[in-house]
């Protein structure tokens, strides 16, 4: 017992004698895996986690690191961020790496505190690569050297293999078609409607992926229409306990040509054949008739807006659709929902027809389009639901880096968006480019339909669509459409792209 005690009491005094020297963190460094280290094997007052990756592309990844301890007081921190290369050990000075920090130490001495996240995104790198990873802080001490240290917990990861190909799928079952409409529910593509050299379609088809097949799915109980919108609203609460998933069409030019059309119908996706309802009293789309408008969906709120509208004019006004606010309207009627106005796209951009939009997350994204004057356009925008940003919730990204079009086509496809194909000006468009919202950049990609042997290829006015394919396995597709402007040219192929 006296052994054990003394024992104790010795061990009690040289921790305390560390203490006195070096502080209290000299004990918990020793034993701690993540405490930063120099390449002189030096501990300084900081630890953190392994770093770890967010998200891994083929050509980027955005890695992030948490840290467990800081103590400013005793290493003042002038920079921290990552480092990385193909090599195990890499170092800031001669590789690849983020610097965050001012270099001051008034200025940074309280930025990196316990908890504190902060990520990196590292562009341009090489497909199937293993790379090294290494989170760093660059210390000074008031009147000392500099130092680097970097986290001791080894990690690596590879870059992606992109198959970033097309490949010939089973032709659309209906006619030919530009104009069209298209949907994705339950891992299925639908597509119909739209305008050939004879009339305005109003059959819609299911394409199965798995066995590349189409079957005739539902007809539209409204008039033959071309340039009408199509969305998928999932889990919509019908009444108590009660919920349901719809799909919505509307707007468009109808039988006549140039007469368009503000009509909307709902279709209970559990029933293709007597599942349609049409929008009435409260719910009719309030902003009058369009073509060419745009759509997508956050949650379960569909906007509705832009387009060209009866009088030729190209409009700016953008509204969204609460399926669940079912309010009574005077004749004991209860609509499919209501409208509200929503916000509009700052200042010359507002108006416009033709554009694209995708949704990644809870963004969605529009590029594209035309105004009444013939403009074409390639600047993109991101939409929040709730944003802090100036100009309200639409926000200026990184512009499309090909020529600026009209009625292309385009899709998200997990973390990624896709936009090609079109109209701009002078000719038909078959490039396709990728948008990473990571980095806010764009990389072009295999152009469009590059086996097709009758060269359709270049289109405008066709469907673009994007869906999983199995898990994790997310496919593209862009078919039917039609040649230039004003063309007697029709197309019912279909391609899928696979990233």
């Amino acid at each position: 017992m006296k052994k054990t005690l003394y024992f104790l009491i010795i061990m009690l005094l040289i921790v305390e004698a560390c203490n006195y020297k070096d502080g209290k963190y000299n004990f918990i460094r020793e034993f701690d895996n993540g405490t930063y280290l120099t390449d002189r094997g030096v501990a300084k007052y900081i630890s953190g986690e392994q770093d770890t990756a967010i998200q891994v592309g083929d050509i980027f990844a955005v890695v992030k690191e948490s840290l467990r301890y800081t103590d400013n007081a005793k290493d003042s921190i002038l920079y921290y961020g990552h480092c990385w290369g193909t090599s195990e050990n890499p170092r800031v000075i001669d590789t690849m790496s983020t610097k965050f920090g001012t270099g001051e130490i008034s200025a940074i001495s309280d930025t990196l505190i316990a908890g504190y996240t902060f990520e990196s995104t590292m562009e341009n790198l090489m497909t199937e690569t293993e790379y090294f990873v290494r989170s760093y802080v660059i210390t000074q001490r008031p009147g000392g050297t500099t130092d680097t240290a970097f986290n001791p917990q080894k990690y690596s990861f590879k870059t992606l293999d992109p198959r970033d190909i097309w490949e010939i799928k089973k032709e659309f079952a209906g006619p030919y078609a530009k104009g069209a409409i298209s949907f994705t529910y339950d891992g299925k593509l639908y597509a119909g409607l739209g305008e050939n050299e004879f009339q305005k379609e109003k059959d819609i088809y299911e394409y199965q992926p798995q066995t590349d097949s189409w079957i005739k799915a539902t007809t539209y109980p409204g008039g033959r229409t071309s340039n009408a919108v199509a969305f998928v609203i999932l889990n919509v609460k019908v009444s108590n306990g009660v919920y349901k998933d719809y799909a919505y069409i509307g707007t468009g030019d109808s039988d006549n040509e140039g007469e368009f059309t503000s009509e909307f119908w709902r279709l209970d996706l559990d029933d293709f054949v007597g599942g349609w309802v049409r929008f009435s009293g409260l719910s009719v789309y309030p902003s009058g008739a369009r073509e060419n408008a745009i759509a997508f969906v956050i949650g379960k709120t569909a906007y509705v807006g832009l387009g060209r509208g009866k009088s030729g004019s190209v409009l700016g006004d953008i509204y969204k659709l609460d399926p669940e606010n079912m309010v009574d309207n005077a004749n004991n009627v209860y609509p499919q929902g209501t409208w509200t106005p929503a916000a509009d796209l700052p200042g010359s951009a507002r108006v416009r027809e033709g554009a694209v939009t995708f949704v990644i997350g809870q963004s969605a994204f529009l590029c594209g389009g035309e105004n009444q004057d013939g403009k074409y356009f390639k600047d993109l925008w991101m939409y929040r639901e709730s944003s802090n940003e100036i100009g309200g919730n639409w926000v200026q990204k990184a512009s499309f880096p090909g020529t600026a079009r009209t009625e292309a086509a385009g899709f998200a496809l997990d973390e990624y968006g896709y936009y090609g194909t079109g109209w701009d000006g002078d000719s038909l468009r078959s490039d396709f480019w990728r948008y990473i919202p990571y980095t806010d950049k764009w990389d072009e990609r295999a152009v469009y339909a590059p086996g097709d042997g009758d060269g359709h290829e270049a289109r405008m006015e066709a469907i673009g669509n994007g869906l999983e394919y199995a898990a994790d396995d997310f496919r593209g597709y862009i078919g039917l459409g039609g040649g230039k402007k004003d063309s007697a040219v029709y197309y019912k192929s279909l391609w899928q792209y696979r990233q």
